[in-house]
């Protein structure tokens, strides 16, 4: 586990750096029926890694919340669910890195990225011509805007939403962590966000709690 980090009293978030085989993530895993069938169904072994490792990262989050970790299901949006247990998470890995974030009651949403250059091929079709402006050719921006705004659409749980419509990141200066504001804007109703972002060497983390 890189780190278990504090939030506020309700919610925190962890983050961890892949480096076991996958033998080991079932000595401490008590996978249900349910659960082997999705791990069985993913074919990449990249894919098996970052899908154990978040359930790992997961049940050591609810651990330390003093909660008890029986799993996690989706709902028919995609959304995680814990499984006999209150609380809420949301989850995002980019091998080697898996991401949780975990409240006991309010909505939350967390995204992890690795900045690529290819972020450039699909800029236009997420962002708007506001942000285009100001993120300019700027590949940390960009991947942090498509980051928060991941973040966003998590924490809405709904399909249906267009990110270069309905999802707005206000202008920010980039530093090593901070804040954005973000805005998600259905059916004529604005709800604002903030939301916080950590710009390390090799990844961008962005989260946020409703």
């Amino acid at each position: 586990m890189e780190s278990i980090n504090k939030i506020n009293d309700a919610s925190s978030w962890a983050l961890w750096r892949i480096t076991e085989e996958i033998g080991n993530f079932f000595l401490i895993l008590d996978l249900k029926k349910e659960e082997i069938g999705s791990y069985e169904s993913i074919s990449n072994h990249y894919k098996k890694l970052e899908w154990l490792a978040s359930r790992v990262v997961a049940k050591y989050l609810l651990e330390h919340a003093g909660r008890d970790y029986q799993g996690i299901s989706k709902d028919e949006f995609g959304k995680p669910h814990l499984v006999n247990q209150k609380g809420t998470i949301s989850v995002s890995h980019s091998y080697p890195y898996v991401a949780v974030i975990y409240h006991h009651h309010k909505d939350v949403g967390i995204d992890l990225e690795k900045p690529r250059e290819r972020i450039f091929k699909i800029s236009k079709k997420f962002l708007n011509d506001k942000e285009q402006a100001y993120a300019a050719k700027d590949t940390r921006k960009l991947t942090l805007l498509w980051s928060a705004k991941e973040t966003l659409y998590k924490l809405h749980g709904r399909k249906f939403v267009i990110f270069k419509d309905n999802l707005e990141i206000e202008a920010f200066k980039l530093n090593s962590e901070g804040f954005l504001t973000g805005i998600i804007n259905l059916n004529g109703k604005e709800s604002t966000y903030k939301i916080k972002y950590e710009n390390r060497n090799d990844y961008l983390v962005s989260y946020t709690v409703r």
